[in-house]
């Protein structure tokens, strides 16, 4: 934990874009159960794929070969000699580990046992003949075979699902994240490129003032060490303004996103939505919360209330300043920073349905179901901002001339340097992403 928080700090400290690029834990579970329930049907097949995700994990029978394709290069591990490695520091927890299960269990063979008796004669009610030992023997037998077959399909299926797939997901998702950055970067036309965005929300958690203005470095609170001749590029911090006056929102005109006189919120969406195409979404979160209630304050009401959505490639939430207690300008270390690389146009999208609802968890709730219009915008010519919750609205502005300079354009003509990405994983996962990363290489996916 302390190496991975030292990573992210480092990557922070240096403009990087930072990406969580594992399994959901729910999507983990979901094809453990999957894996298990195959493996009750075929489970030497199983077991059989297990034993080989644990010695490519662990770096047993894998020769260097195994890691190159063509002429992409990749160098695996060994996860026992990386244990025993700097006079076994890392493998020191893993002993401790075993030392306080010695210490617990060694005392528990002292323990006095002559007079419980006999499990056979538990179960019959008298001494136990040569035919019920025999009996006994073949049913322990019978028993502790099901038992390691069963155990052994717990094992594949926890080896196959949460670290042969994990390690699959994330070679992907880097290279997903690569291929989009290099958009980001390299792109010719602005209205082509995706949009990497940072702001601020408020936490469901605590209650805080306003956000602080970002400053002229563009980092809220306090500057950042930052080396420009590697930083090719760099998030656009969104102004924080107060939101637009009810008589702005709610409205319902003919007029294309250029023509409205008001401001729209701005929802990111994890899957691009089409025109026509139908959507339900669910308001949990506090700032969510109280835009509604504005927006239904204003007078909104269904059908008419349009809204804006974005589809959001990459996104992270992080709490800032993590142990400190304040924030420069009173806020609290409990605020959400939020990075989201927008990638494609904004889609206004029309509210058919909306009501209020109580979740399974007792929370209020905002249920819509929007429909997408064929009216799309670029987010690089709209006047992006937060509001004081961290929801963001979308005005229209001119596009910015070329050449002015904008935070996020590339920088790929002043130096050719490669893309450089770092993926911070367990040693479980080293080999894995290794291997995943080199394949994708020789397939023509990565191209260096």
């Amino acid at each position: 934990g302390d190496e991975f928080f030292q990573a992210f700090e480092a990557a922070d400290l240096r403009g990087a874009l930072v990406i969580p690029g594992d399994v959901a834990v729910s999507g983990m579970l979901d094809r453990l159960t999957a894996i298990f329930r195959g493996g009750i049907t075929n489970p030497f097949n199983l077991i059989s794929s297990g034993f080989e995700a644990f010695c490519a994990a662990i770096g047993v029978g894998t020769s260097q070969e195994g890691f190159n394709r063509g002429t992409s290069r990749g160098w695996g591990i060994s996860v026992p000699g990386v244990l025993a490695a700097d006079a076994a520091g890392r493998g020191k927890p893993l002993l401790r580990a075993v030392l306080v299960g010695l210490l617990v269990a060694g005392p528990l063979s002292f323990l006095p046992y002559d007079d419980i008796p006999a499990p056979t004669e538990l179960v019959l009610g008298r001494p136990a003949t040569d035919e019920d030992n025999s009996f006994l023997l073949f049913t322990l037998v019978v028993d502790g075979a099901l038992a390691l077959l069963l155990a052994g399909i717990t094992l594949s299926a926890f080896l196959v699902s949460f670290i042969q797939e994990r390690d699959e997901h994330m070679a992907t998702q880097l290279l997903d994240s690569v291929a989009l950055l290099e958009r980001l970067r390299e792109a010719p036309e602005v209205s082509e490129k995706p949009l990497w965005c940072r702001w601020l929300k408020q936490s469901r958690a605590v209650s805080y003032p306003a956000p602080p203005e970002p400053q002229a470095n563009g980092a809220p609170g306090t500057a950042k060490a930052v080396d420009v001749e590697t930083r090719f590029v760099s998030p656009r911090w969104l102004p924080v303004r107060p939101r637009p006056a009810p008589t702005e929102l709610g409205r319902s005109e003919e007029a294309t996103f250029r023509q409205r006189p008001g401001a729209l919120p701005l929802l990111t969406v994890r899957r691009p939505l089409a025109s026509g195409q139908l959507r339900r979404l669910s308001f949990f979160e506090p700032r969510f919360l109280n835009m509604m209630d504005t927006l239904v304050a204003a007078g909104a009401i269904v059908p008419g209330l349009e809204l804006a959505v974005v589809h959001a490639a990459l996104g992270a939430d992080r709490p800032t300043s993590l142990g400190q207690g304040t924030l420069p300008g009173g806020g609290s270390s409990m605020m959400v920073e939020v990075d989201a690389v927008l990638d494609g146009p904004g889609r206004i999208v029309q509210v058919e349905k909306m009501w209020e609802a109580v979740g399974k968890d007792g929370r209020r709730r905002w249920r819509l179901e929007v429909r997408g219009t064929d009216e799309c915008f670029s987010v690089h010519d709209c006047d992006l901002a937060s509001d004081e919750l961290g929801v963001l609205w979308a005005t229209d502005r001119d596009p910015s001339p070329p050449g002015n300079g904008e935070a996020g354009r590339s920088s790929s003509s002043k130096s050719p340097r490669r893309l450089r990405c770092v993926a911070v994983v367990g040693l479980l996962h080293v080999n894995g992403v290794v291997k995943g990363l080199v394949e994708n290489m020789a397939n023509g996916t990565l191209s260096d």
